[in-house]
């Protein structure tokens, strides 16, 4: 119950984060939040329910400093500190949520770009690396103090999902190879196959609902902003997956993706759609986005469904 209540509250601050205010899609965004395969597994491992959860609630806590600093005109650098900590905290207890942080930060980032037309775009860049420096500091921060325990504990690093392996130069020669897993890992997620889905035949019509989706996003974000906004808004999204799976990144001798790895993709569908519903602009395209989102999460939800309940019964059999 603990461990639930982390994660419920960590959503609360999300829908703050996204400022969702409607009571249809505050409650949309709650289920598809809570309702998804890798909270699932997070509870399932009962002895490590509330690591998994606290790091998750460190996550968004890490994105709402950081977005209360702009948004609401606080002292940058204690807001900076409290980021920077809260990240810090999140990744010591469960690396693969840094990829939430960021998810939150960029679909914050989209949603400001299509609204705030005044706010000039160098503002916009300030506050990226802005961003990118303060979780630097939050990873670096994080590498000191494992160092640190392991030398008090006079324990050698592990060896799991190649930890023993991590420095900055395996991480930069390997990015090339970690970039591609990071998508394929995000289109296996959304795409049945290996993950969710045991009906190969709907393979197709999801990949026409998720083009779809991209070709409307795309239009409405052509004929709703300055070409400087258009530009960095197409590169958010097509950064969402990296950002995703940033985990890869940083570690890129781990062995793939698991499914408790991705909650950060688990809340690219609900964070997108809580960002359309809270613009306020009367537009066919941006409804029919809502549409097929909710299409595509349902199908999704079902195939998981089907999923867990075929391996229930091959592990029943055996």
């Amino acid at each position: 119950m603990l461990s639930l209540l982390c994660f419920v509250i960590g959503n609360i601050i999300a829908e703050e984060i996204l400022q969702i205010r409607r009571k249809f899609t505050k409650i949309s965004f709650q289920i598809f939040l809570i309702a998804n395969t890798a909270v699932s597994i997070f509870l399932s491992y009962r002895y490590m329910a509330i690591t998994f959860s606290l790091s998750y609630l460190f996550s968004v806590l890490g994105a709402f400093s950081f977005v209360a600093m702009y948004r609401y005109n606080r002292n940058i650098i204690t807001y900076s500190i409290l980021s920077i900590g809260f990240i810090t905290l999140s990744l010591g207890l469960y690396q693969a949520n840094l990829g939430c942080t960021l998810i939150l930060l960029s679909l914050v980032l989209i949603k400001n770009l299509w609204q705030l037309q005044k706010e000039s775009i160098w503002n916009y860049l300030k506050k990226i690396i802005h961003a990118i420096v303060m979780i630097g500091c939050a990873c670096i921060l994080y590498a000191v103090i494992w160092k640190i325990f392991l030398s008090l504990m006079h324990t050698q690093k592990s060896t799991y999902h190649g930890a023993a392996s991590i420095s900055v130069v395996s991480i930069l020669s390997s990015l090339p190879r970690s970039i591609h897993a990071a998508y394929t890992a995000f289109l296996q997620y959304f795409m049945p196959g290996q993950w969710q889905n045991i009906y190969q035949q709907k393979y197709i019509f999801l990949f026409i609902v998720f083009a779809l989706f991209t070709i409307i996003t795309i239009y409405s974000i052509v004929h709703k902003a300055k070409w400087s906004n258009k530009i960095l808004s197409l590169i958010c999204i097509a950064l969402l997956p990296l950002f995703a799976n940033v985990c890869l990144l940083l570690a890129p001798d781990a062995d793939g993706m698991q499914l408790q790895m991705t909650m950060p993709m688990a809340m690219i569908l609900p964070g997108l759609i809580a960002m359309i519903d809270s613009i306020n602009i009367q537009d066919n395209h941006l409804k029919l986005i809502k549409l097929l989102f909710f299409a595509f999460g349902n199908v999704m939800m079902v195939s998981t469904d089907q999923h867990v309940m075929l391996q229930s019964k091959i592990q029943a059999l055996h």
